[in-house]
């Protein structure tokens, strides 16, 4: 019997360009404070992280269904695809969502990079590089 690893399909620049797409969103989440919402039109996917006391949650919706409010939070109208709620200090185990009926309407594409920035989003870790400065760095398997 042959046992096959099998690779991921995303190239390193796709997953250097993914990379940087999270670390700036939660970068500018973490300086800001607010509700920070990117879209990546590329993968029809969009980011939404934001930070609740000791948590930061970070949330992935599907660009083309997603409907925005100036009144309401962006979780009253829609649904997400993939959410994951951590402690700052991962102190405490991550709570996480994932919509499969959703999901599975995804392109190949765009499913192989919802699941490349699902890996991100529970691999980050925040450094503290000055007053109100932050980086994300990556965790290693």
């Amino acid at each position: 019997m042959f046992r096959f690893k099998r690779s991921s399909s995303s190239t390193n620049l796709d997953l250097t360009e993914l990379k940087t797409f999270v670390s700036k969103t939660l970068e500018v989440m973490l300086i800001s404070r607010e509700e920070t919402i990117y879209p990546i039109r590329k993968y029809d996917l969009l980011l939404v992280f934001t930070w609740e006391k000791n948590c930061i949650e970070g949330s992935i919706f599907q660009l083309s269904r997603y409907q925005s409010s100036k009144n309401s939070s962006s979780y009253i109208l829609n649904a997400p695809l993939f959410l994951e709620k951590r402690d700052f200090y991962r102190e405490a185990k991550s709570i996480v969502f994932i919509d499969t009926e959703k999901v599975s309407r995804l392109t190949a594409q765009n499913l192989l990079a919802f699941q490349t920035i699902c890996k991100l989003i529970d691999i980050f870790d925040i450094e503290a590089t000055s007053s109100n400065r932050y980086k994300c760095i990556w965790k290693e398997d």
